[in-house]
């Protein structure tokens, strides 16, 4: 059974991995501590999205798969 508090959980994810993704292809720095201030959570979770989101481009052949992540610190 999905809760309330768990579709939130689940949206704010998705909402944080958004903003990463957006940052990264504006060729923006992405700054973990910045962005757990943010969002309100622990940096390691800001990896786990940054590792989600390289995950999903290593696994994909698509003239995305180029995106730098270069700019994350």
């Amino acid at each position: 059974m999905v809760t309330k508090r768990t579709e939130e959980i689940k949206n704010d994810k998705i909402q944080r991995i958004l903003g990463i993704y957006t940052k990264l292809m504006d060729g923006k720095t992405v700054n973990k501590q910045e962005i757990a201030a943010r969002y309100n959570v622990h940096p390691r979770s800001i990896q786990r999205d940054i590792k989600d989101i390289t995950d999903f481009f290593r696994t994909r052949r698509t003239k995305y798969r180029c995106l730098q992540l270069c700019h994350i610190r």
